[in-house]
């Protein structure tokens, strides 16, 4: 089984670089998509025989007001009595944690050698 990932891993890796001057050219396309609906005001919907492409407009950061926020590190300070208080209002809802749940993950890291002999010198990017 080790040869058939290792075959399957230089399969995985020849489909990245084969397909990064279209992913490059994708995000570009996505982002005239975005910059002209921001300046539309409002969502665009494009459709031709081969799909629809549609936008939908952003939403600005606007505050929903204050609310309480728990300091988990300091609630185990707070007095049992007043914990037991908080709770009985209905204030502090105790609830069981847990950590959060992945799956495997995989990475596609081409080499710089040979995704330059599949797509040319790499540009560099200013920061």
């Amino acid at each position: 089984m080790p040869n058939d990932l290792q075959t399957l891993a230089d399969r995985l890796l020849g489909l990245k670089i084969a397909i990064a001057p279209q992913e490059k050219e994708f995000e570009m396309l996505k982002g005239i998509f975005s910059e002209a609906t921001a300046t539309a005001g409002e969502g665009l919907i494009f459709s031709s025989a081969l799909g629809m492409v549609e936008t939908r407009k952003g939403a600005v950061k606007t505050s929903k007001g204050k609310i309480p926020v728990l300091k988990p590190d300091l609630w185990p300070q707070v007095p049992e009595n007043i914990r037991d208080q908080l709770m009985l209002l209905g204030v502090i809802v105790v609830e069981e944690q847990f950590s959060k749940e992945s799956k495997p993950a995989v990475s596609i890291k081409p080499s710089t050698a040979a995704f330059q002999a599949a797509n040319g010198p790499v540009e560099k990017v200013a920061a």
